[in-house]
């Protein structure tokens, strides 16, 4: 396999701190409507901020971003404004070159 070079980005990911309590919690459909709402707050955050959700992870996403800062600022804001419980999703960053492998 080739790999492709596709720049220096950065990497954000989220993860929903206690989401498997709150599933017991509250039920599978419950949980389930808690995680799209969430899930959807997240998605606007990050597309607010020139970011791309690569993938949901279940309980956060993958993100990218071409810039640190706008990362970042995503970050500082994604949970703001939602009565969604739990609120506070933990939150990882890391910016490197990024590359992708060809099949």
């Amino acid at each position: 396999m080739s790999q492709r070079q596709l720049g220096t980005n950065t990497v954000l990911f989220t993860d929903v701190v206690g989401s498997t309590d709150e599933r017991r919690r509250l039920g599978d459909r419950s949980a389930e409507q808690l995680r799209e709402r969430v899930d959807a707050i997240q998605t606007g955050v990050i597309d607010s901020h020139q970011g791309r959700v690569v993938k949901g992870t279940g309980d956060g996403v993958l993100a990218v971003f071409a810039s640190a800062g706008d990362a970042l600022a995503a970050a500082g804001r994604r949970d703001r404004g939602t009565d969604a419980s739990p609120p506070c999703p933990g939150i990882g960053a890391h910016r490197a070159a990024i590359g992708s492998e060809r099949r």
